[in-house]
């Protein structure tokens, strides 16, 4: 006697058998190949190298940094942009921000011109040695957090930014007290 096949099977077959002969119908076309001329059937380029769908309608074009964002280095995109600006008005360089006093005030600094700012990186002991040599002060590491909390000079920010195993620097987080509600 027969055994039954499980239907599964058979659209497990029939979907090879599909892409089988798909292939050898097609020998040579990928994937991308094939979206690439569908695209191409759908918008052409116009005689001012702008994109046109066939409807004629012009297709969207990258929209380009209002005046007060600057392309950023690679280091600075690791950096949050509270401490980048903190950084440019400390060099006296001209910042974007409106309130550049409530910034300074928002973002505590010390003596030595360090501020407290938490690290997401991947946590070594050679990336905590790496952070005293800059004139960093470990406060707290978790390395199973990828977090370490840092007094570091505000100055010297970019060159920490440079580590390869810094993912992440922003202003120190404050503590918050969870309070029952009376009510």
């Amino acid at each position: 006697m027969l055994a039954r096949r499980n239907p599964i099977d058979r659209r497990l077959l029939l979907l090879l058998l599909s892409l089988l002969l798909l292939q050898f119908a097609f020998p040579g076309l990928t994937g991308a190949q094939v979206k690439q001329k569908a695209r191409a059937r759908v918008t052409k380029k116009t005689s001012d190298g702008k994109r046109k769908s066939k409807d004629g309608a012009r297709q969207r074009q990258p929209v380009a940094l209002s005046s007060k964002q600057e392309p950023r280095a690679m280091t600075q995109t690791k950096i949050d942009s509270q401490l980048l600006y903190l950084m440019k008005i400390r060099r006296g360089e001209k910042s974007p921000v409106a309130d550049s006093q409530a910034l300074e005030r928002s973002i505590k600094i010390d003596g030595q011109g360090r501020a407290l700012v938490d690290v997401e990186a991947n946590v070594s002991d050679a990336l905590l040695l790496a952070i005293q040599s800059l004139g960093g002060e470990i406060i707290s590491s978790f390395k199973q957090f990828n977090s370490v909390r840092v007094n570091f000079p505000v100055d010297k920010l970019e060159e920490l930014a440079a580590l390869r195993d810094i993912k992440f620097i922003r202003p120190a987080a404050a503590p918050q007290m969870d309070t029952p509600v009376h009510g």
